[in-house]
């Protein structure tokens, strides 16, 4: 039977299990997207103490996901009306601090010397705000919760080689807004603890999520997905 069928039990929060002040949390943060009607956005149970909590980091994210060079029109436009024409103009320290951490990168290829911008941020409160999401994904299709001693990893940009990316590609492919947010996700069928998922945001910023799998580099870990079908989840 399809999990989304099922009576979803939002009286505990997702995040700590609390069942004190249950409120909706949006997933992924209500911050990444552009206000407009018809819009339709993930909401996850969460008790009003994480709720808040993390208001902060959602919007420090924003700032991070929206920044990336390679942002399509919608990141393009949070960036200047949300960043640059609110959270800035409201903190001009949080503007310095931004502007002081950005770098320069630069890579060789064939001979040419390639210069980019790069923006260094706080990782911590970066990868927070992607496991909050991938929590709140994993309750949203499997109808339950993460133990709290589940282990994540997350890695930005990973380089994947063509078979690793064919294996990323044949799972399932969600869209929410006007390409803000795209995720595919994937659960191992002998441990349904073990799972994989690729967030993207903007189609500029990409990241990969890992939970349970542990003391495995990365191909390994894509590698490990192979056994499981191919079957849509919901």
């Amino acid at each position: 039977m399809d999990v989304l069928m099922k009576k979803k039990d939002r009286t505990s929060c997702v995040y700590c299990g609390s069942k004190t002040n249950i409120t909706s949390d949006h997933i992924p943060p209500k911050c990444l997207f552009r206000e407009r009607k018809g819009l339709q956005l993930i909401t996850v149970p969460a008790c009003d103490k994480c709720n808040n909590s993390y208001k902060k980091d959602d919007e420090y994210f924003r700032i991070y996901a929206s920044a990336d060079i390679s942002r399509n029109e919608q990141g393009d436009r949070l960036w200047y009306e949300k960043v640059m024409g609110s959270t800035f103009r409201r903190s001009p320290k949080l503007r310095k601090n931004i502007i002081s951490s950005i770098s320069e990168d630069i890579k060789i290829a064939n001979g040419a010397v390639l210069k980019r911008k790069k923006l260094n941020l706080d990782a911590p409160r970066i990868n927070n705000v992607l496991i909050r999401i991938v929590k709140g994904l994993y309750w949203y299709h499997y109808n339950k919760c993460l133990p709290s001693n589940i282990l994540f990893e997350v890695y930005q940009n990973p380089p994947i080689d063509d078979e690793s990316k064919s294996i990323l590609l044949r799972t399932k492919f969600c869209t929410i807004g006007n390409e803000e947010f795209k995720y595919r996700y994937r659960r191992r069928n002998d441990d349904n603890l073990a799972s994989i998922w690729g967030l993207s945001f903007f189609m500029g910023a990409h990241f990969l999520v890992f939970t349970k799998l542990c003391g495995l580099n990365l191909r390994e870990k894509i590698k490990a997905f192979q056994f499981d079908s191919c079957k849509k989840e919901h």
